[in-house]
């Protein structure tokens, strides 16, 4: 899903062959788009620049607004096109006609989902398959956060973040993080809320026991009569949940 700030999207893209299979070469590109409505329709989008890394790409471009130029944080399986499999999340600042490569940080395996930006600063990730999330400091990329899902649970598995992850807070304090975690054996998928200060659990949502509930979207919040918060998520095949006090 390509973000937007002011003038300017951003979108991941990789290239494929006509047939429709993948470029044994791995090509991608994160391309910097500027909208221009005044031009009419056909003249209102110019490519700005183009940031060439190698493919695939599993989440969706994040944007920090940064008053020295907006940074754009988004993942790669490889540095290069021709360089072997080794996925991280690039930084990149917009520059206007050009980009500036701020930080590169290695994950263990491939990226599943956006990069979610933390109100007290940073950004959190997670590599497929681990049960760990890591919070990455956004000026040069370093892990300086790390919380393991699956202890924090404290059920039978291995239970491994498996969803997009929302952040809620306003920066005054410590936001809650929330997450799905899932566990093949024994099957069961869990809705999480871990608090990030003391790095704890808030709570925890038995979604389902065999993997058919499965939440993998994002948590969006919204209140109810009382007031109060309630959690909304959807599920591979078990429908829309909203999960509150």
């Amino acid at each position: 899903t390509p973000p937007v700030i002011g003038s300017r999207m951003y979108v991941s893209t990789e290239f494929v062959l006509d047939n429709g299979d993948a470029d044994p070469n791995h090509h991608a590109r994160l391309v910097a788009i500027e909208v221009d409505p005044s031009r009419g329709r056909d003249g209102c989008l110019r490519v700005a620049w183009a940031f060439e890394f190698g493919a695939r790409s599993g989440a969706s471009p994040a944007v920090l607004d940064h008053a020295d130029g907006p940074v754009i944080v988004f993942d790669g399986d490889r540095k290069t096109p021709s360089s072997d499999e080794q996925p991280r999340f690039f930084a990149l600042r917009d520059r206007g006609d050009t980009y500036e490569l701020v930080w590169e940080h290695v994950l263990t395996a491939s990226a599943q989902a956006s990069a979610a930006i933390d109100p007290r600063g940073g950004l959190w990730v997670f590599s497929a398959g681990g049960v760990t999330l890591s919070r990455l400091d956004e000026a040069t990329g370093e892990e300086v956060q790390t919380i393991d899902i699956d202890a924090l649970l404290g059920v039978s598995g291995r239970h491994i973040p498996a969803s997009a992850v929302s952040l809620a807070g306003d920066g005054t304090a410590a936001p809650v993080l929330m997450v799905a975690a899932v566990s093949v054996v024994p099957r069961s998928a869990y809705v999480a809320a871990v608090d990030l200060g003391s790095e704890t659990l808030v709570w925890k949502l038995l979604v389902s026991d065999a993997l058919t509930a499965w939440p993998a979207g994002q948590f969006p919040l919204v209140r109810d009569a009382a007031g109060e918060s309630v959690v909304v998520f959807s599920t591979l095949e078990g429908g829309v949940w909203g999960a509150g006090p």
